[in-house]
């Protein structure tokens, strides 16, 4: 009922009554952008440098995206009021939201090299046959080892290692440390970032869907269960911040800037970030760190990883698609994906050449190589209605109010009335 009250409302906006004139009645001076990117990103700065080539007379609109709350609440307000950008660009789990045809424009006749794009890159966004946006080089995630702090409790991380493994090292951080420094991180005040901490299902083999259906939930059926426990078992033994129910995302990445985690899933691209965070509050320096697989229980042998790409969608019905797709074009170009990839991003497409890459992305690479992705249906049109449901759970998990059977099953019975609505 959800999707069909959306299309219904997709439709009415492009609908002849709501729609921009078509193109030979409207002059097009230029497009919009609703993104978090500036003019001063190098990709964007490249992108536009091109086309103003092809536009010389087109302006470009940099439109500021709110992601505060993780929603896609800015572009909702904006298509509300009649007004929407040309161009968004957001994480491909907000970005899911207007995947749908007559809404998004078809994008397949409309990059000229399309060709060159991977097509396990694609697929996700390609939606009743339809490619109805398109993934930036983004990134991947593995666990992150502080190896100062593995030197000071005397702990070696192997590829290979397992839940008890990791359990034993925070063990040693919270017997070294006494409360200054912690195992892991673990956040459940709001859904940003939850992919952080989502690895943890693959790693004890629970799946969130199964085999590209999205009907209905799987993850009681296959030990979801265990996971929340593995979290209370983390809060019990103060292995995670006490506070972690009441923590944000960017609070417990400062910690880890700050060089107060040992190991957490992470992304290599924003360590410099939270590092510089640090560095402003004074703790200069840094650590020395490594990736390695996210550690796995007993009887799983590998766990795959999710992988999130900010991703883009165009609007279609208006005089400015030509325009616009051109711009999109030439931020996913070779050159483009070229200067990203030197800042640690990886390449969706041929012709990239990643030229002195970080250590930590070749270490992403090849893991994310060995062991897949995660799928937690992240470019599904319902994802943004399903996201907010885990964290309100997730603090009665960390606080220990609830036991995991019942916080499981809750989390699955709220996702599959969303399914059943939409």
């Amino acid at each position: 009922m959800k999707r069909l009250l959306f299309i219904l409302v997709v439709a009415l906006l492009v609908s002849p009554a709501f729609a921009a004139a078509p193109a030979e009645e409207e002059t097009v001076t230029g497009i919009s952008i609703l993104s978090t990117m500036t003019q001063s990103n190098p990709q964007m700065a490249y992108a536009y440098s091109k086309w103003k080539q092809d536009y010389p007379d087109a302006e470009l609109t940099l439109i500021s995206l709110d992601i505060a709350e993780g929603s896609t609440m800015t572009l909702d307000a904006l298509n509300a009021s009649g007004d929407p950008p040309n161009i968004f660009v957001d994480w491909c789990g907000r970005v899911g939201k207007y995947l749908i045809p007559g809404y998004a424009l078809p994008l397949r006749d409309q990059i000229r090299d399309i060709d060159q794009y991977y097509d396990s890159f694609l697929a996700p966004y390609t939606i009743d046959g339809e490619l109805l946006g398109l993934p930036l080089n983004g990134g991947a995630q593995a666990m992150l080892i502080n190896l100062d702090i593995m030197d000071e409790i005397g702990f070696t991380v192997e590829d290979d290692w397992t839940v008890d493994d990791f359990l034993e090292m925070c063990e040693l951080v919270k017997q070294h440390y006494g409360g200054e420094k912690f195992g892991t991180g673990i956040y459940a005040a709001n859904q940003s970032g939850d992919y952080v901490w989502s690895n943890w299902f693959d790693a004890f083999g629970a799946k969130f869907f199964l085999d590209g259906d999205y009907s209905k939930s799987t993850i009681v059926e296959t030990g979801g269960e265990k996971v929340h426990e593995f979290f209370q078992t983390l809060a019990r033994n103060e292995y995670i911040p006490p506070n972690a129910f009441a923590l944000r995302d960017y609070d417990v990445f400062v910690m880890l800037g700050r060089g107060e985690i040992a190991a957490m899933t992470f992304y290599d691209v924003w360590i410099d970030t939270y590092q510089g965070v640090a560095a402003e509050q004074g703790i200069e320096g840094g650590f020395r760190f490594k990736f390695v697989p996210v550690p796995n229980a007993v009887g799983k042998t590998t766990a795959s990883y999710i992988s999130t790409a900010a991703a883009m969608v165009i609007k279609t019905g208006t005089a400015a698609d030509a325009m616009a797709a051109r711009f999109v074009e030439y931020l996913l170009d070779p050159t483009s994906q070229t200067i990203s990839a030197g800042a640690g991003t990886i390449p969706n497409r041929r012709g990239v050449s990643v030229l002195n890459p970080r250590p930590g992305t070749v270490d992403i690479m090849a893991i994310l190589a060995a062991n897949g992705v995660y799928d937690v249906g992240l470019t599904q049109e319902w994802f943004a209605a399903v996201r907010p449901l885990h964290f309100p759970i997730l603090q009665k998990v960390l606080r220990l109010e609830i036991d995991p059977a019942d916080s499981i099953q809750e989390y699955a019975d709220n996702v599959n009335t969303v399914l059943d609505e939409w």
